[in-house]
């Protein structure tokens, strides 16, 4: 009877967990095998209690931050509240939590299903005279030799998207080096990638960042309309991995995101697709127009979700 009982409590999403110390109903805590629980009643120090380990929950939302539906989430101790990263995965968001909200709905121990990703399916790595990608553990880190020439590093994937299926992509990405005569570094959805100029590229929409600046611009273009590069006032840090987000579920205001903050916002500016007929895939697209720069860029995830629903 015992496996029978047990089988039955992970039939609805519950499992027993001694607690180390003092737990409250409703607490997020993390089980032993990794996974989030969230208490069911209240337990003194010792106790053998209950945690739901699938399901829907209201829990406390950092402050400041965009989470977008569908996206993973993680648990911050320190805070007791979810956000973008954190101490432990959580789920993934079931709705939208803008900026303000105080909360947002997880459905604990689901990840995420990309439609586009680094870990599956086939990937393109762009070079031009002697500069190239190269794959080291979990990073893809694009690079600059130090020969005086024009050059390109990109990756971008071979599986594209329609823009009608709501694509949003999503990114980590850490700017190593940038040289003072790297002209360009793109990050976002495109129609195309060029092997010298990548503002010759259609259809574009994400960020843009000049030689030697750690400036994050927005920049959009659908063939008809152009929102040329602008300052969103956010810098990325430099050596430091940033959450990158383009959110084009809407085609007439696209929207992108840095570490959950709205860069076209603080730009003032609309980002648009509206016009772009597509598809469209993620890249990450450095170039340069001569000069012995190095450049190390390097991205650790990067996919694509979509809004379409059945």
């Amino acid at each position: 009877m015992a496996v029978e009982a047990q089988l039955h409590k992970e039939t609805i999403n519950i499992v027993d967990f001694t607690a180390v110390s003092a737990k409250t109903a409703g607490e997020v805590i993390q089980l032993a095998d990794g996974r989030a629980g969230v208490v069911a009643t209240g337990l003194a120090a010792g106790d053998l209690g209950a945690a739901y380990v699938l399901g829907c929950f209201k829990m406390l939302k950092t402050a400041s931050v965009v989470l977008l539906e569908g996206q993973e989430v993680y648990w911050v101790k320190s805070t007791g509240k979810i956000s973008y990263t954190g101490d432990f995965f959580v789920g993934v968001m079931q709705a939208d939590a803008a900026s303000a909200a105080t909360t947002g709905y997880v459905l604990i121990n689901v990840k995420p299903e990309p439609v586009i990703s680094l870990d599956k399916g086939e990937w393109t790595w762009g070079v031009t005279n002697g500069l190239g990608v190269v794959f080291t553990g979990d990073v893809h880190k694009l690079e600059f030799d130090n020969t005086s020439e024009a050059a390109m590093a990109a990756l971008y994937s071979v599986a594209t998207i329609a823009l009608n299926q709501g694509p949003i992509m999503e990114i980590e990405v850490a700017l190593y080096d940038d040289g003072a005569e790297v002209n360009d570094i793109n990050i976002g959805l495109a129609n195309g990638t060029h092997a010298t100029d990548f503002e010759s590229v259609t259809e574009f929409a994400g960020l843009h960042v000049d030689a030697a600046d750690l400036s994050a611009n927005v920049q959009s273009r659908d063939g008809t309309t152009t929102v040329a590069a602008t300052d969103s006032t956010i810098d990325f840090v430099d050596d430091t991995y940033a959450l990158v987000q383009i959110d084009a579920r809407n085609l007439a205001d696209v929207k992108v995101y840095i570490n959950g903050v709205d860069a076209g916002a603080l730009a003032a500016e609309t980002l648009v697709l509206s016009l772009a007929t597509g598809p469209v895939m993620p890249i990450v697209h450095v170039e340069k127009t001569t000069s012995t720069a190095l450049a190390d860029i390097r991205v650790r995830k990067m996919q694509v979700r979509t809004a379409t629903t059945v």
